[in-house]
């Protein structure tokens, strides 16, 4: 339970906001991952599952029929409603993003809802109201995290950038800002790669009609992720490992066995095949720091 909370920016008399929810088992799961990969605090890490323990599940109810989040379980700050079509997806920004709880990968019911909420919340920056504020930053990371049709996303998003868009300089323009304005390159980055739940994805929510590349996309980890789309077809995937340690990636190819080689970074010669395990679509190697990998399908 979160008690004595804002959902969203009111008089601190909520209860149990999405935010709150979500930010604390962001920063408890920090906390045990930093601790394990440093090795320090190990008397700590009880105190954090604990904490992870009694926390509450997200608010949920239901609108037209499907079960959505809800910005907080009770809403006394006379300013919001528990759900809010076409308004910002704060009743999501602690289960998905920036809160970082849920994403491709993760479980089928939750994702479901997030889903449901997107579509009965209509909110997509392009029309009147805090969705083409800075909501317009926030709904498509959101999107983009837990697998909304690819090409009906990226129509959207061309949409919203048009609604805001400004001839006189061709940039976007719009009201509000802050931290939140660095969420349509998180969409873009999203769409072409995640490594959530330790599995890296390459084009997780990318149309196969449409081409792309991207260079050196930072996963976590310490690994620099490239890749090409091309012809609806993943054509490579290259690894930088900096720090070293094992590695999950979705295979792109799903109906191939790729190759993976380890290959110097100078002139991109193979320096002999790498040994993998595969796991239900999922391909499992070790790296070394500062080695460099390259995927190709075969």
């Amino acid at each position: 339970m979160a008690d004595h909370s804002s959902a969203h920016e009111g008089k601190p008399i909520d209860l149990n906001p999405n935010l709150d929810l979500g930010f604390i088992r962001k920063v408890e799961n920090t906390l045990l991952q930093t601790s394990a990969v440093l090795g320090v605090d190990a008397e700590l890490r009880p105190v954090w599952n604990d904490t992870l323990k009694k926390l509450s599940d997200y608010p949920t109810g239901t609108v037209d029929g499907a079960e959505v989040y809800y910005i907080a379980e009770v809403v006394n700050n006379g300013q919001q409603q528990k759900f809010e079509p076409g308004g910002q997806p704060i009743n999501m920004e602690g289960t998905v993003f920036p809160g970082e709880d849920l994403a491709i990968g993760g479980d089928a019911r939750q994702l479901k809802i997030a889903l449901n909420s997107l579509e009965k919340m209509n909110s997509w920056g392009s029309t009147p109201g805090s969705n083409s504020t800075n909501g317009f930053q926030k709904e498509f990371p959101i999107a983009a995290r837990v697998g909304w049709p690819a090409l009906d996303l990226v129509n959207k998003f061309k949409a919203a950038i048009l609604y805001h868009w400004r001839e006189s300089n061709l940039t976007v323009g719009h009201r509000s800002g802050g931290i939140e304005t660095a969420g349509s390159m998180e969409c873009l980055d999203s769409m072409l790669l995640q490594h959530e739940y330790g599995v890296l994805r390459v084009f997780p929510v990318w149309p196969t009609s449409m081409d792309a590349t991207f260079k050196r996309l930072r996963a976590k980890g310490a690994f620099v992720i490239s890749s090409e789309m091309k012809n609806g077809a993943v054509t490579y995937v290259d690894i930088l490992s900096e720090k070293g340690g094992s590695l999950t990636v979705q295979n792109p190819w799903v109906k191939k066995n790729p190759k993976i080689e380890r290959v110097d970074s100078a002139t991109m010669r193979s320096l002999g095949s790498i040994h993998y395990k595969e796991n239900d679509g999922k391909l499992v190697f070790e790296t070394k720091p500062g080695e460099r990998y390259l995927f190709t399908g075969h």
